[in-house]
């Protein structure tokens, strides 16, 4: 039975509302099954293999607002210490990370610009851009001034950067924009009515392509170097200009055009392009114009380019003009008679170019070049070596302005990292370590860092310090309190408690002490059990075994960084010649480096008196002191945990 809808549409939509059903039955439709023509194989053929190529491609994913912008501003961030931590990166200043690096798509409101402020100290700070929302980064109080522009500017790498200035008021502005991508500050004093007025702006470098389609468009109408006849006014032929948004920005009055052009002085003037469009986005515009005194005259300009420093070739490009001219000379001896010509320099001088005229008269140009600066710059570096890590510190001892630190640790690159500091999560084996680092115009030097093993303690969950006698000392971290362990065996469990029963049970005391402070109840403990080998189910010996002084302090060295109590064999007796055993719980801590160690440098308990001493010369006067300087010994035995 089939039910039937009044406007003809047939199922069973039980929330089918607003349409008036009637409960009568109709006859079923069976359905025909034709065969597919071969137009639509070919459609549908073509329908699939588009949509398996659209799943095979990655898609960035799209987060949700739940009508929030601050829940999408928390998963900016949780994504952005995600990307830092995959990418093993460090900052030395300020960085950007924006939403295309981090693979998600906001909502269409949203641009793709917006992104994530990381500093060295990793701090990080959302910074979201949308149609009717932007992240308050800067909170400039604009009651009494303001500035003109955007507070937050993103600045595509290699437009440069125009500052817009204030409304209102006189303003000094401290900081700089930088070329390389990051995070530039900058601070503008506004003094207006006699009062000053602080102002805040950020200006972010970025990579992204999409950044450079925020700012307009600007080209020049006629050649970069125009000439005019001194009395006559110049009739500048102008610009065009073009915004995305704002279209056609000459004819929308958005240039503002400043020179100084004199017409009735010779010389070489600029016009300056500058346009803004409705989003604050600045671009600018050069041409150079020169004032002859007639047209036969022979005049020589000439441009630099690049303008900004380099590490490269500089081009002097000379444009040579009058009716009159034969021909010019270059720096190096050739002789020209073009009217343009451009001539490549690698080092920073005065270049002289000389012009001839038909008459034989000369006309010269010197151009100073300064901008060639190759120089490479001078680091040092040290590497930190602890156990679990590696600490690389680069020092700067030429001022020269770094724009990233390539680590390279066993021939490993970490590739180009903005920061001067460079942590590796782990340290084993680690022979030999480098830093390539680049200038901001590319130069780049490779420095050897100086390797200094470091206090192998720092980071070890197993171990604890502990100062005795103003020293302080590498211990275990035992289950027991030292000085609480003292206080329980000093003068009470100890050989020198009960010398009838007990007088050369020393390994037998200590290894009850051993036991004891790593894993026992000192309420259980007693004098009998410590004389006849019992260490109450707590612990076996592992023998380690006879070693070389240097050998036998490296083992207790390395036990007690594995948490343990050795127990060392030493000499004891007034002729120096029997052996004794003390329990070892620590090492001076000053002592890192093992080659460095001493006897002295142990803080034992004297299996003889139970109390905490130090490894010295022999007092022949007394039974209970002791050494191994001469040889005898160096058996280390370990307690361990049965």
């Amino acid at each position: 039975m089939y039910t039937e809808y009044e406007d003809g549409d047939y199922g069973y939509n039980a929330n089918y509302q607003n349409r008036r059903v009637v409960n009568r039955p109709i006859a079923k439709v069976r359905k025909v099954k034709r065969p597919l023509t071969d137009k639509q194989k070919i459609i549908y053929a073509v329908i699939i293999i588009v949509v398996v190529a659209l799943l095979s491609i990655g898609t960035k994913e799209v987060i949700e607002y739940y009508d929030s912008y601050a829940y999408f501003e928390k998963v900016m961030v949780e994504k952005a210490k995600e990307y830092v931590s995959s990418h093993n990166l460090s900052f030395r200043n300020k960085a950007y990370i924006d939403l295309t690096q981090l693979n998600i798509q906001p909502k269409e409101e949203c641009s793709l610009l917006s992104g994530v402020i990381v500093d060295s100290a990793n701090n990080y700070r959302a910074y979201l851009s949308c149609s009717e929302y932007q992240t308050p980064i800067i909170e400039n109080d604009t009651s009494v001034a303001s500035l003109n522009g955007n507070t937050i500017m993103v600045l595509p790498k290699g437009i440069p950067y125009v500052e817009p200035g204030v409304k209102y008021g006189k303003y000094i502005v401290s900081g700089s924009v930088g070329t390389e991508e990051g995070v530039y500050e900058l601070t503008y004093n506004v003094t207006l009515n006699g009062k000053h007025i602080p102002l805040k702006r950020m200006v972010i470098v970025t990579n992204n392509g999409m950044a450079r389609g925020m700012y307009p468009t600007i080209t020049l109408v006629g050649n970069k170097v125009e000439y005019t006849l001194r009395g006559y006014d110049y009739k500048d032929k102008g610009v065009t200009a073009r915004d995305s948004v704002d279209g056609d920005l000459v004819a929308g009055n958005k240039i503002n055009v400043s020179h100084n052009v004199d017409p009735n002085v010779a010389g070489e003037y600029e016009f300056v392009y500058t346009t803004t469009n409705s989003r604050g986005y600045t671009n600018i515009a050069k041409r150079k114009v020169v004032v002859v005194d007639n047209y036969t005259s022979t005049v020589v300009t000439a441009t630099v380019s690049p303008e900004t420093m380099t590490n490269g070739t500089v081009s002097i490009s000379l444009n040579i003009f009058g009716s009159n001219y034969k021909s010019i000379y270059l720096p190096n001896g050739t002789e020209l008679t073009n009217n343009y010509v451009s001539y490549q320099v690698t080092k920073n001088g005065d270049y002289t170019f000389l012009a001839l005229d038909k008459d034989g008269k000369s006309v010269s140009k010197i151009v100073k070049v300064t901008n060639i600066d190759k120089t490479t710059p001078k680091v040092s570096c040290n590497a930190q070596v602890y156990p679990n890590y590696i600490d690389i510190q680069t020092n700067q001892l030429n001022n020269k302005q770094i724009s990233g630190y390539n680590y390279i640790i066993d021939g490993n690159q970490t590739g180009y990292l903005a920061s001067s500091t460079y942590r590796l999560n782990k340290s084993n084996g680690t022979k030999s370590v480098k830093v390539t680092v680049k200038d901001s115009i590319g130069n780049t030097s490779t420095s050897t860092c100086s390797i200094k093993l470091m206090d192998p303690t720092i980071g070890n969950t197993k171990i604890k310090y502990y100062t005795y006698g103003g020293v302080e000392y590498v211990i275990p971290n035992t289950k027991n309190d030292l000085t609480t362990f003292e206080r329980s065996v000093c003068r009470r469990i100890s050989q020198s408690a009960d010398p009838e029963n007990c007088g050369s049970a020393c390994l037998s005391f200590s290894l009850y002490h051993a036991a004891y402070i790593q894993f026992g109840n000192l309420s259980n403990m007693n004098e009998n059990a410590a004389c006849n080998y019992g260490y109450g189910g707590l612990a076996s010996v592992d023998t380690r075994g006879n070693a070389t002084k240097a050998d036998a302090l490296k083992m207790v060295h390395d036990e007690i960084l594995k948490g343990n109590t050795p127990v060392l064999q030493v000499t004891g007796t007034k002729a120096r010649s029997s052996r004794h055993f003390v329990l070892v719980v620590g090492y001076r801590r000053s002592k890192y480096n093992v080659s460095d160690l001493v006897e002295e440098d142990l803080l034992v308990i004297d299996s003889w008196s139970g109390c905490f001493s130090t490894i010295s010369y022999a007092d022949t006067s007394k039974r209970t002191m002791f050494d191994n300087r001469d040889g005898k010994g160096y058996r280390v035995d370990v307690m361990v945990r049965r």
